[in-house]
């Protein structure tokens, strides 16, 4: 049975996640404290993911220095996909869970002033339980997607640059 997936009010559950690039930079310990009994899986950021709107924010900070935070804001044409599942930076621990992928673009100013879309992935498992090794990322990675279809001002721009 489908369960309906709400979007009418605000959305928000603990995580855990990573960067790409903290994947692409993990270091031996990294790896090796992830795939302990009841640790956490791999992961270099804490805090939540809320989706409210408009508007999905991922807040949080550094596993290690909590002085590091964290916070990305994106709407829903910034979303550019959401993928369930692992790839050659997240490998399955075989827990019960598949990580969240979202692949987001952000304008960013140049030096010239020119305007440019910077694209980054982002690895997130959501409302991860030790227990069962499980998480909710299914469950959101439906939410997203609904919210991104939703979303009126869809816009994709595929490897070029905004000026």
């Amino acid at each position: 049975m489908e369960t309906e997936i709400e979007l009418s009010g605000p959305a928000r559950e603990d995580a855990i996640w990573s960067m790409q690039s903290d994947l692409e930079h993990k270091s031996f310990l990294d790896f090796l404290s992830a795939r302990l009994g009841l640790a956490l899986p791999l992961h270099h950021y804490e805090g939540f993911i809320e989706l409210d709107g408009d508007e999905l924010r991922i807040v949080g900070h550094h596993k290690s220095n909590a002085d590091q935070r964290f916070e990305l804001t994106m709407s829903p044409h910034e979303l550019k996909s959401v993928h369930l599942g692992f790839d050659d930076n997240f490998t399955p621990t075989g827990d019960s869970f598949e990580p969240l992928r979202l692949t987001y673009a952000l304008a960013e100013h140049t030096q010239s002033m020119e305007t440019m879309e910077r694209e980054d992935l982002i690895y997130i498992i959501i409302g991860f339980s030790r227990t069962t090794r499980s998480a909710h990322d299914a469950d959101w990675a439906n939410r997203l997607e609904k919210w991104r279809s939703r979303n009126p001002h869809k816009q994709s721009f595929p490897d070029q640059e905004l000026v």
